[in-house]
């Protein structure tokens, strides 16, 4: 299970799975954005076994996630940092500049302005110790309304990595409480 907060006003996010390996052994991943930083960490019987170095690319990548978060907090959409185009009635491109993190992300959205996908040029994917620039996107579904407010309930999100694209990780959001 997970648990994720973003923060609209300051361009932030954290979001924190635990889980159970074999059934008893504790892990914790935690993924974040939050001052202007991206951190990336993942814990076994509370002991680090994975971190993303501090810097840039870390910023850069964790800062992309939270542009891919935009779906489940739309309230963000209209930060200061943020500048939109419209590349077509269907493709939109997101400009950002938040400190010193800056790039694009383009996104999909039906004839409702629903967003389908978003998608990224590069994202630094960690490979042992190097961080390697690789295709990386989400695609949201199944609508739902939470609070009066509609939210995609699922997303599937991938690497688009040369041997072949993959996802990683499957969601489903089973309740969100928004806060304004």
């Amino acid at each position: 299970t997970a648990e994720q907060w973003i923060d609209a006003a300051n361009l932030g996010f954290r979001w924190v799975a635990k889980a159970r390996m074999a059934r008893v052994i504790p892990a914790t991943v935690t993924d974040a954005f939050t001052e202007g930083r991206g951190t990336f960490d993942v814990r076994v019987l509370g002991i680090r076994i994975q971190r993303l170095p501090a810097g840039d690319e870390t910023d850069s990548g964790e800062f992309l996630r939270l542009i891919a978060e935009l779906p489940w907090c739309p309230v963000a959409y209209t930060h200061p940092d943020l500048s939109w185009d419209a590349i077509d009635s269907r493709n939109l491109r997101v400009r950002f500049a938040h400190r010193s993190v800056h790039g694009t992300m383009n996104f999909v959205v039906d004839e409702q302005g629903r967003v389908l996908e978003a998608r990224a040029d590069s994202r630094g994917r960690s490979i042992g110790k190097v961080m390697v620039p690789t295709p990386w996107w989400g695609l949201y579904g199944d609508y739902k309304d939470y609070g009066g407010v509609r939210l995609p309930s699922t997303a599937e999100v991938f690497w688009g990595a040369p041997e072949g694209a993959f996802a990683y990780v499957r969601i489903e959001i089973v309740e969100a409480a928004l806060e304004f």
